[in-house]
C-alpha cells in the first residue's frame, strides 16, 4: 500500500499530517472552500462516495480534492481500512499494511476522554456535517474552526443541531445531535 497512490473511485481519503495540522493550527491557511472540503476528508468515504455526495457540484470537488491531494493535505488509500492507517498517518509515520503488522506492536491505548483530541472530535463532527448538510456544510465549518475545548463543541453541537432542524427537519437533528454529543463523549 503506498499512501500517494492516485485519486481512483475506490480510494479512501484520509487526512495526511499535514491536513491534520491544517485543521487544527491553520498553518497553511487554506482558501475557506479547500478547508471545508478538507473537513469532508474522513478516512471513510471513498473519492466516488465524496462525488456522490456533492450531486452537480462534483466537478468543482473533484478539481478541489486532486488539489489537496497534490499540495500533500490528504491521501488516497486503497485495499486496506482507514482506521488502520489513519493512526500512522497521523503521526507522521508510515502507514503499516496488514503485512507489516507484528505481535510486537504496542498495543493502542484504550479511548477515553482523557485522552479524546478536540483536533480529532472537530475532523469527526466536520465529516457529519458534510454527511448530513452536504455542500451547505461549509458555513458551518469556519464556526467548527473557532471551537477551542470540550464545552465549546457542546455549544456547537447544540447550535448546529437547530441548522440541521432547519434544513433536515427535527428527527435527523436529533439524531445528528445524538451522534455528535456520542461521538464527542459529552
Amino acid at each position: 500500500m503506498m499512501m500517494n497512490n492516485p485519486i481512483l473511485p475506490e480510494s479512501v481519503l484520509i487526512k495526511t499530517p499535514k491536513g491534520l495540522e491544517e485543521i487544527e493550527k491553520r498553518t497553511c491557511k487554506l482558501p475557506g472552500r479547500l478547508r471545508a472540503i478538507l473537513f469532508m476528508v474522513d478516512g471513510q468515504r471513498t473519492f466516488d462516495e465524496l462525488l456522490e455526495q456533492a450531486g452537480n457540484m462534483a466537478a468543482q470537488l473533484e478539481v478541489q480534492l486532486d488539489e489537496l491531494a497534490r499540495s500533500g493535505f490528504i491521501a488516497a488509500v486503497a485495499g486496506e481500512s482507514a482506521d488502520e492507517i489513519a493512526p500512522a498517518a497521523a503521526a507522521g509515520a508510515p502507514a503499516k499494511g496488514p503485512a507489516d503488522q507484528t505481535e510486537n506492536a504496542p498495543p493502542r491505548p484504550p479511548a477515553g476522554k482523557a485522552q479524546v483530541d478536540i483536533a480529532v472530535l472537530k475532523t469527526r463532527i466536520g465529516a457529519m456535517l458534510a454527511e448530513t448538510l452536504g455542500m451547505r456544510a461549509m458555513m458551518l465549518s469556519t464556526q467548527l474552526d473557532g471551537v477551542r475545548s470540550p464545552a465549546d463543541m457542546a455549544i456547537f453541537i447544540d447550535d448546529t443541531a437547530r441548522s440541521v432542524a432547519t434544513s433536515n427537519g427535527g428527527k435527523i437533528a436529533e439524531q445528528w445531535r445524538a451522534r455528535a454529543r456520542t461521538i464527542a463523549e459529552l
